[in-house]
């Protein structure tokens, strides 16, 4: 690894701690404007993205403990992802114990997972907790307790019959 890369690596955490959303497209483009090599980018990039940093491994699952208070600090790949907005829902959402610890760890991964693909809406983020919770009662309980979600939903179908 050459020190360009650790160049690059230093200057998107410092955006990340500032809680900037990054735009890697946006990012890459300003880079290179200042003279980094693209290959030392996708570099820092691969890097900071491994699969090391997002993972779906569930260490909840039968574990699962209902006694257990469940706290989630996102890492910096997530943070670096996902915008201020569905951090916040993902944030309420577990403070309200609405999912389980391994529900959640699943919305964080697949949200994220979700953003390489241009999917950082909260229309999005709905759509990931619809394939997660197979309960409708507790779909219905989200859309209570998280009035954003009600935004989204086309008015047809806020409410049940």
């Amino acid at each position: 690894m050459n020190d360009n890369v650790i160049e690059i690596v230093s200057l998107i955490v410092k955006k990340m701690l500032k809680d900037e959303y990054i735009d890697q497209e946006e990012i890459i483009t300003e880079l290179v404007d200042q003279g980094y090599e693209l290959e030392d980018i996708d570099e820092a990039f691969a890097l900071i993205l491994s699969d090391e940093n997002i993972s779906e491994e569930n260490i909840w699952g039968a574990n699962e403990n209902k006694d257990i208070i469940y706290n989630r600090i996102f890492t910096f790949s997530e943070k670096m992802y996902l915008p201020l907005k569905l951090q916040g829902l993902i944030y309420r959402l577990i403070a309200k114990n609405i999912l389980s610890p391994e529900e959640s760890e699943k919305l964080i991964t697949r949200t994220v997972k979700n953003v390489y693909t241009g999917s950082i809406q909260i229309k999005d983020l709905w759509s990931t907790l619809q394939d997660i919770v197979d309960d409708k009662v507790r779909l219905e309980s989200i859309l209570k307790d998280i009035p954003e979600f009600n935004e989204i939903i086309e008015e047809k179908y806020k409410f049940v019959n």
